[in-house]
């Protein structure tokens, strides 16, 4: 299965230009886990502050991907995509201009919704672009794919944020993000691909309800 996933990312067109978005916004997420970092540093949060934005995280995951799960039985799980880089971008904008709570709470709300996408976006998007036979080839990829990106990212920003302070880290999170939103964009939407048939059956990765 391993020595498969270069052939299948350099072969699907489709693939590969939603793998290189969901790449870059996967590195996007590099700051997320120092915003309350920086709010307690800077003294804007307390640290109780810190339980109120990880409730407002998890109910924001929660709600958001919901309503994201109807947008993308309706309208196709690119718009969850872009949406996600979209939320990525307002909340590390609201991480480098937060001056209060409530700042932070707008953040974290959009930073759930963004970690719903990863959740309910990359799956389904991959079902959308595989053929039948390869749903679980297209699936274990993803996974493997973007797993260093989710990694790699905190890692780095931890080790250069003592030097080049944490605004700079959300900064390049942003730019990422931007990036990420622009290339997905560029996606195709695999339910108006050439040759896709009209599910007939309910239960069908698509099919409206």
């Amino acid at each position: 299965t391993v020595r498969e996933i270069p052939a299948l990312v350099t072969t699907d067109r489709a693939y590969r230009r939603f793998i290189l978005a969901r790449c870059l916004l996967a590195f996007a997420t590099l700051g997320i886990g120092f915003v309350v970092v920086d709010g307690l540093r800077e003294g804007v949060l307390k640290p109780s502050d810190a339980a109120l934005l990880a409730a407002v995280f998890i109910l924001s995951q929660a709600v958001l991907g919901f309503l994201l799960s109807i947008v993308g039985n309706y309208f196709g799980w690119k718009a969850v995509v872009v949406l996600g880089g979209i939320f990525l971008v307002i909340g590390m904008s609201c991480a480098v201009f937060g001056g209060f709570i409530g700042v932070y709470v707008v953040a974290f709300v959009a930073l759930g919704g963004a970690n719903a996408v990863t959740v309910i976006g990359d799956p389904n998007m991959s079902i959308e672009l595989a053929p039948t036979a390869r749903t679980s080839l297209y699936l274990g990829t993803t996974s493997t794919v973007l797993a260093p990106f989710f990694i790699l990212g905190p890692l780095i920003a931890g080790a250069v944020a003592d030097g080049v302070g944490y605004r700079v880290v959300f900064g390049a999170a942003i730019v990422l993000a931007f990036i990420g939103v622009v290339f997905a964009l560029r996606m195709a939407e695999p339910r108006r691909a050439p040759g896709v048939l009209e599910v007939a059956s309910v239960g069908q990765p698509g099919v409206q309800p």
